[in-house]
C-alpha cells in the first residue's frame, strides 16, 4: 500500500519548466525563419494585378488581343513602302519645283547640292512629310478638310457614298454641305435627293446614322494646309494613306497623282 505523501506521477510540471519549453519553441521558430528567407537584402515581390490576368485558370500565359497587338505595334518604329505614306524622293523634287530661280532669295533657301551618293528614298507618315515641308515653308497657319467620302456597305450588300464637304459661304464662314448617292453594281453612283436642310445645314446625329445603316467600307479625305508665304497644300488620303498631293505656290503648281515615285508628278512653272 502507497504511501499518501508520496509525490504524485500525474503532478503539472513547474512554472519554470514552461518558461523553458516556451524558450526553446521561439529559438525553433526563428531558425526556421532563418533558414528560408532571401539572403542581403532581396525581397519578395506580390503578384501584381497583370501577373494575375496574365495567368489563365490553368496557368498558361493568355495571348495578347488583336486591338492590344495592334497599339504595341503601331508604337513601333516599323519602315513603311511606297503607298504607305510620303516618299521623300517626291518631298525632294517638290522642293526643287518650288526652289525657282527667281524665288530663291525669299526665304525658300538654296537648292542641296548634288551628292554622288543620294540618300535612301525613305517613306514618311503624312505628319512627318509635314515636318520636313515646314523646314522650307514655315509652320501651317492654317489647315483643315475639305471634304470627306465614306463607302458605307449595307446589310443587303448594296454600297453607299456619303459625302461631307465644307465650303466657305460669301460671309468667309465655313458650313458644311451633305450628298448622298447610291452605288450600283457597275459603280455608278446615283444621288439620293435630300431636302434643303438636311443638305445645306446636316444633323451630325443624322451623319452618324447615315454612318451606322452598314460597315464603312472606305474613307477617302482631303486635306489642306496654308501656309504663311501664300502657298497651299492639299492632300488627300484613303483610308488613312495618302494618295494624292498638290502644291500651289504663285505661279508654281506641283502634283503627284500616286505616292509610288517621282514619275507620277508634274512640275508646272
Amino acid at each position: 500500500m502507497s504511501d499518501a505523501s508520496s509525490p504524485s506521477l500525474s503532478r503539472e510540471p513547474k512554472p519554470w519548466k514552461k518558461g523553458l519549453i516556451a524558450v526553446a519553441l521561439i529559438v525553433v521558430v526563428l531558425g526556421v525563419f532563418l533558414l528560408v528567407r532571401p539572403s542581403g537584402n532581396e525581397s519578395v515581390p506580390s503578384p501584381t494585378a497583370g501577373d494575375i490576368a496574365a495567368s489563365g485558370p490553368t496557368g498558361a500565359p493568355i495571348k495578347e488581343s488583336s486591338s492590344v497587338g495592334a497599339m504595341l505595334g503601331a508604337l513601333e518604329a516599323k519602315p513603311m513602302t511606297p503607298g504607305e505614306g510620303i516618299p521623300t524622293d517626291i518631298l525632294e523634287e517638290m522642293q526643287r519645283c518650288l526652289r525657282a530661280p527667281e524665288l530663291s532669295a525669299e526665304g525658300l533657301g538654296e537648292p542641296k547640292e548634288a551628292s554622288a551618293t543620294p540618300d535612301p528614298v525613305r517613306v514618311l507618315r503624312t505628319e512627318e512629310a509635314l515636318v520636313e515641308i515646314e523646314k522650307d515653308l514655315g509652320p501651317a497657319m492654317m489647315q483643315g478638310d475639305l471634304w470627306t467620302d465614306w463607302i458605307v456597305r449595307l446589310p443587303e450588300g448594296m454600297d453607299r457614298k456619303v459625302h461631307l464637304e465644307n465650303i466657305e459661304d460669301e460671309g468667309g464662314r465655313i458650313r458644311q454641305n451633305l450628298s448622298l448617292f447610291q452605288i450600283d453594281q457597275s459603280g455608278k453612283a446615283m444621288r439620293i435627293p435630300l431636302t434643303e436642310a438636311e443638305e445645306l445645314n446636316p444633323d451630325m446625329v443624322m451623319i452618324s446614322n447615315l454612318l451606322n445603316e452598314g460597315e464603312i467600307h472606305r474613307k477617302e479625305t482631303s486635306r489642306y494646309y496654308q501656309f504663311a508665304g501664300g502657298e497651299r497644300l492639299e492632300l488627300i488620303e484613303l483610308d488613312g494613306q495618302p494618295t494624292e498631293l498638290e502644291i500651289v505656290r504663285g505661279e508654281i503648281f506641283f502634283r503627284c497623282d500616286k505616292m509610288e515615285g517621282t514619275e507620277n508628278c508634274t512640275c508646272i512653272r
